[in-house]
């Protein structure tokens, strides 16, 4: 190539990402992974209808269908068809609640009915028009208002 044009033949290439694997017929059908069962599958179902609402944030409206509520922040609302409500010390819930069970650390203002177990913590506080099953109020916990149980 220095003093001369030389004529060099390019040769084809195979691509890259062509397999080194023979080939398949083409009725085969292709090859499945094997489903392993996925331990977290579990923690999202039950997870899945779990409501957080965060520290610092406020929700209000109609809560429906939820599995759980977790209450960090402000939340007010009517809530219909939850299996627990948690108040956390840093909660508040003002509204309506029909649950099965209601565990408050933080501060409930309005309707509150449960079905089974109310716990009220030390430093938690409900106020308002309060049914339950069965209620524990820890030292320090208050509660006020029209108190009865089932």
């Amino acid at each position: 190539m220095a003093g001369g044009s030389e004529k060099r033949e390019l040769k084809p290439t195979e691509p890259f990402w062509k397999s080194t694997e023979p080939a398949r017929p083409a009725d085969a059908a292709p090859a499945q992974p094997r489903a392993e069962p996925d331990p977290r599958s579990q923690n999202n179902q039950i997870e899945a209808r779990t409501l957080i609402v965060g520290a610092g944030m406020s929700v209000s409206g109609t809560i429906t269908a939820c599995d759980r509520l977790v209450a960090e922040g402000t939340v007010d609302a009517k809530l219909d068809g939850c299996q627990q409500v948690i108040v956390t010390e840093t909660g508040v819930f003002r509204g309506t609640v029909a649950t099965d069970n209601a565990d408050v650390h933080g501060r409930f203002e309005g309707e509150l009915v449960v079905q089974k177990r109310l716990l009220v913590r030390a430093g938690g506080q409900v106020a308002g028009t309060v049914s339950y099953g069965e209620i524990e109020i820890e030292c320090g916990g208050k509660i006020s208002g029209q108190i009865k149980p089932h």
